[in-house]
């Protein structure tokens, strides 16, 4: 398809995020900027420029944009399949096939000193050379695009960021849209995002050559604010709450009395998996798994219920993980306790986790949403994130670290929890309240930038 055209002389404003439909804690962010926008003024129109435009025009109404057209391994080869099937069937069926069994040519190969390893690297370049094609003709698309907006916006989450996908996955992403904002005169802004893994010298270079050109940047904690400081530029760049938090969503009921039964939501990740996660740390994810069963059952002794959810995709393997332990320690009769409503979607997510009492969630936006809805959340943190969100909201003595607790670390604060519900759900209501005031002067200051009248201008511009 063509990229998009201006047609009527409205403020237009591209969304960029590594989102894939999956994660409904970027589904949240993309629908609380659309909504708020939307809201100062009505006439806006929206660009997603996402990992799954389809999937992104489908949920938020907007036209959408492929984000990148360079296949990088854990980060965007689903997206540029469709670019590369083509090539990649016509350079497979040019390309000689290896028989089964060695035949003499591979035996000569073999008994060549370096003749082996020297094809492999050889046959690897070629691979990699082959990828760049379809990022060739998507750059010229990506311009065109970005000529026809008045603002691109970087739009939350963890951004800055190479775990997924290495230097070469989202950083490269930011830097080339950068770019093409710069040659098309466009403004960038960098609203609420997230630092967090920038070890290599590549990363380090894209992340800052797009922040540097960025009209805008603010960061969603301060520990993210912390690990760019090291460049002079963004030292006076703001903190704001993460941008999930200015999504209104309906209040939800209170739970009871501290000695009565409750609904307790259950929200597992699959941090470390050794299939499902890019940084492997299988020990790490069992021991997780497995002391949340024997927390589970714990709670089902006690005559709880539970409510198992997912704030991502990706989390089902988890879920399945859980509920398969949990089953073999409290037999197969708990099974009648524990719910597990499908959660696709945002509406869904805050409409079942509303029937939850307490939450225990590892996610930062499957804690984070429960906060919106008024949820005492015990964390089981994975990452600084987590720890700074929970900070953020008055909480930080209702988490432990994945890495290390122990069961008896989650009956401990989660009794806690219980006693302490009716105060901590005034702390999390006020906190969530002001967080949601810091983001509506940033959406003023968004608006300006892209030139509506309806906005005040930014705090920090270049």
């Amino acid at each position: 398809q063509p990229p998009p055209t201006r047609t009527c002389p409205v403020t237009r404003i591209g969304l960029l995020t590594p989102y894939n439909g999956s994660n409904l804690g970027d589904a949240t962010i993309q629908t609380a900027v659309i909504e708020n926008l939307r809201r100062r003024e009505s006439t806006l129109e929206f660009l997603g420029i996402t990992l799954d435009p389809e999937d992104t025009a489908s949920r938020h109404r907007i036209p959408a944009f492929p984000i990148t057209g360079l296949s990088v391994a854990s980060y965007s080869e689903a997206l540029v399949l469709h670019c590369t099937a083509l090539v990649s069937a016509t350079v497979s069926a040019a390309e000689p096939e290896v028989p089964e069994q060695p035949g003499r040519l591979r035996q000569l190969i073999k008994a060549t000193p370096l003749l082996g390893p020297m094809l492999k690297f050889l046959v690897g370049k070629w691979r990699a050379l082959r990828k760049l094609p379809p990022e060739a003709r998507h750059l010229w698309r990506s311009f065109q695009a970005v000529r026809t907006l008045d603002l691109l916006l970087v739009s939350g989450g963890g951004q800055l960021d190479e775990e997924f996908g290495g230097p070469w996955g989202h950083p490269y992403v930011l830097f080339r849209w950068a770019m093409l904002s710069r040659l098309a005169g466009t403004r960038l802004a960098v609203a609420s995002v997230g630092a967090h893994h920038m070890n290599r010298p590549l990363t380090r270079f894209f992340i800052r050559t797009a922040l540097a050109s960025a009209s805008y940047r603010s960061y969603r904690d301060p520990g993210s604010q912390h690990q760019l400081s090291r460049w002079g530029f963004t030292r006076n760049d703001p903190c704001v709450p993460d941008l999930a938090l200015s999504l209104r969503v309906p209040a939800a009921p209170n739970g009871g009395r501290p000695s009565e039964p409750s609904v307790v939501g259950l929200s597992p990740m699959i941090y470390g998996h050794a299939s499902h996660w890019p940084t492997s740390r299988p020990e790490v994810y069992e021991e997780y798994s497995r002391r949340l069963a024997e927390f589970a059952k714990w709670l089902l002794d006690r005559g709880h219920r539970l409510l198992l959810f997912q704030s991502s995709g990706a989390d089902q393997v988890a879920a399945a993980d859980l509920r398969a332990r949990l089953l073999d320690l409290a037999g197969p009769e708990a099974d009648r306790r524990v719910l597990e409503p499908g959660v696709l979607t945002v509406d869904q997510f805050f409409r079942e986790v509303a029937a939850a009492d307490y939450v225990v969630a590892s996610r930062l936006h499957g804690v984070m949403m429960s906060h919106m809805l008024g949820k005492p959340v015990l964390a089981i943190s994975f990452d600084r994130k987590v720890d700074a969100h929970m900070e953020s909201m008055g909480q930080a003595q209702y988490r432990v670290d994945i890495t290390r607790f122990e069961v008896a670390d989650l009956i401990e604060r989660f009794t806690a929890l219980v006693r302490n519900a009716p105060m901590e759900r005034t702390t999390i209501s006020d906190r969530v309240s002001a967080s949601r005031q810091q983001l509506d002067a940033q959406y003023e200051a968004l608006l300006a930038l892209a030139g509506s009248a309806h906005g005040r201008s930014p705090s920090t511009t270049k």
